[in-house]
C-alpha cells in the first residue's frame, strides 16, 4: 500500500508539473501575440507559412484589420481555418509561396514552423523575396534546461508543448538564437527587430538571450 501512495504522488506531482508547464507556454503564447499585434501595421497584406487551424491568424485579421491569407499543408487543419473564415492555400509553403511576384505582401508570418520546413534555407529566401518584412519565431534549442537535458540525460530536449522523442519529432531543423544569428550574417538578412521570450510573467529576455530565452523572435529584411 506504502508503494502505491508512493506511486500516486509521484503521479500527480507529474500532472501537476504538466499543467504548470501548460499554463507557463499560455502565457509564452499569449506574449507572442501581444508582439505580433505591435510588429505588424494595420491593415496589412499578410502571409502566414504554417497557418495551422488559424486560430492566430483570425485574432490577427481581427485585430489589425488584416488583408490575409494563409498556408498550410495539413488538410485537416486547413478545414479548421476556412471553418474560422480565412482563406488558406493547402500545399507546401514553398509552392504555395511561388504563385506571388516579388514584394506581394507586407508582412510574412512564419511562427514555430521553421524547424518542421525541409529546406529552411530555401523558404527564407522565399519569404525575402515575396514579402517586405518577415516576421520569424521558433522555439530556442540553446536554452539552458535543454544543453542540462542533452548533458545530464543524454536525450534530445524536448521544446515547448511538443512532447515528441527523436523518431515522431517534427522537428527537423531545430535551432538556436545564434545559429539563426549566424545564418542572417552569412546570407546577407538585415535583423531589423529581436525579442526573446521566457515562459513566465517576466516575459523578456534581454541578458544572454541564446543560453536564458526560451522563444525567439526575429523581424528581417534585405
Amino acid at each position: 500500500m506504502a508503494q502505491l501512495r508512493k506511486r500516486e504522488n509521484t503521479m500527480g506531482c507529474g500532472k501537476k508539473n504538466a499543467l504548470c508547464a501548460h499554463d507557463m507556454e499560455q502565457r509564452q503564447y499569449r506574449n507572442e501575440l501581444d508582439i505580433l499585434c505591435t510588429l505588424i501595421p494595420e491593415g496589412a497584406k499578410v502571409l502566414d507559412l504554417g497557418c495551422g487551424d488559424g486560430r492566430v491568424l483570425a485574432f490577427l485579421k481581427e485585430q489589425r484589420g488584416l488583408d490575409a491569407l494563409g498556408v498550410e499543408i495539413d488538410r485537416s487543419k486547413v478545414l479548421g481555418a476556412v471553418a474560422r473564415g480565412l482563406s488558406v492555400y493547402h500545399g507546401d509553403m514553398l509552392a504555395g509561396m511561388a504563385l506571388f511576384p516579388d514584394q506581394f505582401f507586407d508582412v510574412i508570418l512564419c511562427s514555430r514552423t521553421l524547424q518542421e520546413v525541409p529546406q529552411p534555407a530555401a523558404a527564407i529566401r522565399e519569404m525575402l523575396r515575396v514579402g517586405r518584412r518577415v516576421i520569424l519565431g521558433f522555439h530556442n534549442h540553446g536554452y539552458w534546461r535543454n544543453r542540462i537535458c542533452f548533458l545530464v540525460r543524454g536525450l534530445q530536449p524536448q521544446c515547448g508543448m511538443n512532447p515528441e522523442r527523436w523518431f515522431n519529432s517534427p522537428d527537423i531543423h531545430p535551432l538556436t538564437i545564434r545559429a539563426f544569428e549566424e545564418f542572417c550574417t552569412f546570407e546577407g538578412v538585415r535583423m531589423l527587430e529581436r525579442r526573446f521570450l521566457r515562459r513566465d510573467e517576466r516575459g523578456m529576455v534581454r541578458w544572454r538571450p541564446n543560453l536564458r530565452a526560451e522563444y525567439a523572435m526575429f523581424v528581417i529584411g534585405r
